[in-house]
């Protein structure tokens, strides 16, 4: 299928932290970064969290949890 992209090139992988999903969009460690400026680094990956663990940066997605109403006939 010319012009169609895998499934596996779309998809994130979902980490849960802190009772929350986010899509994870790219990891980074801290020591390759001096100094940096979160916020424009967020703005450049287009998130809106920023994770750091064990020296790792994780650059994320919140995945909004929905309320709704089940419907029943």
């Amino acid at each position: 299928m010319r012009g169609s992209i895998p499934l596996q090139a779309t998809m994130k992988e979902i980490i849960k932290a802190n009772d929350n999903l986010y899509q994870l969009v790219r990891t980074i460690r801290e020591d390759q970064l001096k100094n940096p400026n979160m916020e424009d680094l967020k703005k450049y990956f287009y998130c809106d969290t920023l994770l750091r663990k064990q020296g790792m940066l994780y650059f994320c997605r919140i995945i909004e949890e929905i309320e709704y109403e089940e419907i029943t006939k």
